[in-house]
């Protein structure tokens, strides 16, 4: 048979790509593509599958975590909104649903610096300005930062039961969500730690995440340790820049100087403190040493490893707030040995500094939260 003639069997015959080729091809899809093509076959689903490491993984924009009246979760990706929730207070006759998830679409893409914002109307503290102060205690914030809209909850009903951690089809559905999943920013608002949300955490993740933000408004500490929540930083959630603002039911040792010789602490960009509301009432001063802080101001890295690059650091009120010699001796060292690593911007209370100049030094750095003050709401 004469097989140059069309549609002869040589001319038919397959051919077989090697299977580094065809990875090769799918690194060049996203991964809502590669989802997709997993359902053509069993061999291409076996092949993305067993090769997930060298192909694209989505990116979650934001992953926002809320105790509020219920356990709920929020991913947003591109301008896709995925929002899960399960159930957190019971009747006695509760015939609701135990779990919902609700999807919708933004009307552009999410962008977490711009768009962004708490039902009080605060933006997420990122780029801090030179001329940023911490604002005055407000104790009458927390009531213009309730989320307004709930899932699964219902305002006007009693509810006899209640439950004080997350179930385990919270943790099934963080691990399907964020499965081939890069993080960038992570947001608890109104969320209370417990030990065992940071022991299963870890373990649904296997091993945490490293994430760009991981940004805390109005957390509650009252059921976790010092040394989980030490281990939460360190290990569950790695960041480069940290926020902690309107902190509830805080302990001096929750952030405390051991707390900064952690290695995610010393190699973050930026840390943020703003006031913490003690568990018995009142402004709590952080235990947190000038020798302390004059060590993780001047930490350089490891030698195998590059020096980290850092720009702010700030805490509104702690050991360190009352001193006024300790930026007088960050200066000193950072004008004799002035390395990359060194923080560029360090607000203290009042005391203010700035790439080797101390800036408007408070004597009575207390002086700037006696009276609060008030908010108009801001809703989304």
């Amino acid at each position: 048979m004469d097989t140059s003639q069309p549609g002869s069997s040589e001319e038919n015959k397959p051919v077989f790509l090697p299977i580094n080729a065809v990875v090769r091809i799918f690194s060049f899809l996203k991964r809502d593509d590669l989802d997709r093509c997993k359902r053509v076959n069993k061999m291409w689903r076996k092949l993305i599958t067993n090769h997930n490491s060298n192909l694209p993984k989505r990116t979650i924009e934001c992953l926002i975590l809320t105790t509020d009246h219920e356990f709920r979760m929020t991913t947003i990706y591109e301008d896709k909104v995925d929002e899960y929730a399960v159930k957190k207070y019971f009747g006695e006759l509760d015939i609701d649903g135990y779990e919902v998830n609700n999807k919708k679409k933004l009307p552009k893409p999410f962008i977490t610096r711009r768009d962004f914002k708490f039902p009080c109307g605060d933006n997420l503290k990122v780029d801090i300005p030179k001329n940023y102060s911490f604002p005055a205690w407000d104790p009458f914030h927390l009531q213009f930062c309730t989320p307004g809209k709930h899932l699964i909850h219902k305002p006007g009903r009693r509810y006899g039961k209640k439950l004080f951690t997350q179930p385990m089809a919270f943790y099934e559905h963080l691990a399907f969500v964020l499965k081939n999943c890069h993080v960038k920013n992570i947001i608890l608002h109104k969320f209370t730690f417990t030990e065992l949300f940071v022991e299963k955490f870890i373990e649904t993740l296997e091993g945490g995440l490293d994430v760009e933000i991981l940004y805390m408004h109005y957390a509650k500490l009252r059921y976790i340790s010092p040394a989980t929540f030490h281990r939460f930083l360190n290990e569950a959630v790695r960041a480069e820049r940290y926020v902690m603002e309107h902190m509830l039911f805080v302990l001096p040792n929750h952030i405390n100087s051991e707390l900064m010789r952690m290695p995610s602490i010393q190699k973050a960009r930026s840390f943020f403190v703003g006031y913490c509301t003690s568990r018995v009432g009142g402004i709590l001063t952080l235990n947190i040493s000038p020798q302390a802080f004059l060590e993780l101001a001047s930490y350089n890295g490891r030698e195998d490893e590059n020096p980290p690059e850092r720009e702010f650091f700030g805490v509104a009120l702690s050991r360190i707030t009352d001193d006024n010699s300790v930026l007088a001796d960050f200066s000193k060292a950072y004008r004799r040995d002035f390395k990359k690593s060194y923080y560029k911007h360090v607000l203290l209370g009042g005391q203010r500094y700035v790439e080797g100049i101390v800036v408007n030094p408070n004597p009575n750095p207390r002086a700037q939260r006696q009276a609060p003050i008030q908010h108009m709401p801001q809703l989304i």
